[in-house]
């Protein structure tokens, strides 16, 4: 049996969900004229970007060779080939960023290539038109998607659902304080659209991983009462101001005096006074009252 699956959705580019295990060679053959007469879309492992195929295309003078850069993928036991003309990639370098991960195809032709051996052709170009327009009415603010980790920056991530680039901006990824490239390429999670903004004739789509889960703040707030005092641990601090959590991982936004600057460093353990609650921002405002040593 294949030890790799093809995973069969329209969910969001590289998602692997609802793995299909393709037994032998006769069933991955049958299953790619079944899935290209359906456009299915799939989710394949590049296995290598530095392939060239050659074969042979119908044209006004009759059937002519082609040979152009492609990639190569994992399809089960076999591997198939997503010619640039059909990658959806301006070049061979965007082409490259994509090794050893997985993209968006769908069965293109099943030809013989100039040895007169037969090749399974893929394209991701169609399969991305394909998603598009499966999912274009849905891509509003308030649904829940589950996306796909493309690139990685020091304020946020770029991701795809549905077919769609979308921005996860930094602040938007957990209750929590996090350090940028806490999350990895390739990785599926959850999120929100929040914005959904037109410009220019394209469109910018934010999305929250933050506001698609529960909340400690919301979970567990109502424990804690004001003026009262808790043990923290701090998490972030940035001149005066920082962030500790309270057990549960509910955030606290507090000052340090000048008499404390310097002394409070990520995972000081400190007693904190609870002053307000913030509902809109989903923490408590307080004060550092003693760092416990």
């Amino acid at each position: 049996m294949s030890e790799n699956p093809v995973y069969v959705n329209i969910t969001s580019e590289g998602a692997r969900l609802n793995p299909q295990i393709l037994d032998n060679h006769e069933h991955a053959i049958a299953m790619f004229l079944v899935w290209r007469s359906n456009d299915t879309v799939m989710q394949t492992k590049v296995a290598t970007t530095d392939t060239t195929v050659k074969y042979y295309v119908n044209t006004s003078n009759g059937q002519e060779w082609k040979e152009e850069a492609a990639l190569t993928v994992q399809y089960g036991s076999m591997f198939g080939y997503v010619p640039l003309s059909e990658s959806g990639f301006r070049n061979l370098r965007q082409m490259e960023r994509y090794f050893n991960r997985y993209v968006s195809v769908v069965p293109d032709r099943y030809v013989p290539n100039s040895a007169g051996e037969s090749v399974l052709l893929f394209s991701r170009r169609r399969a991305l038109e394909i998603m598009q327009g499966a999912n274009l009415n849905k891509i509003v603010p308030g649904t829940t998607w589950t996306a796909v980790i493309t690139a990685r920056t020091a304020v946020g991530y770029t991701v795809n659902i549905g077919g769609y680039r979308a921005w996860l901006p930094l602040s938007l990824v957990d209750h929590h304080v996090v350090e940028p490239y806490s999350l990895q390429l390739d990785e599926m999670i959850q999120v929100k659209i929040t914005e959904n903004v037109t410009q220019s004739n394209s469109r910018r789509l934010i999305v929250s991983k933050k506001d698609a889960m529960q909340s400690p703040f919301d979970l567990g707030h109502e424990k804690y009462r004001l003026n009262a005092r808790y043990a923290a641990e701090i998490l972030k601090f940035h001149g005066r101001f920082g962030y500790a959590a309270l057990p549960e991982g509910i955030l606290v936004r507090v000052q340090q005096s000048s008499d404390e600057r310097g002394a409070m460093r990520t995972g000081t353990p400190v007693k904190v006074r609870l002053k307000r609650r913030s509902m809109e921002d989903k923490m408590f405002i307080g004060e550092v009252e003693d760092i416990l040593r």
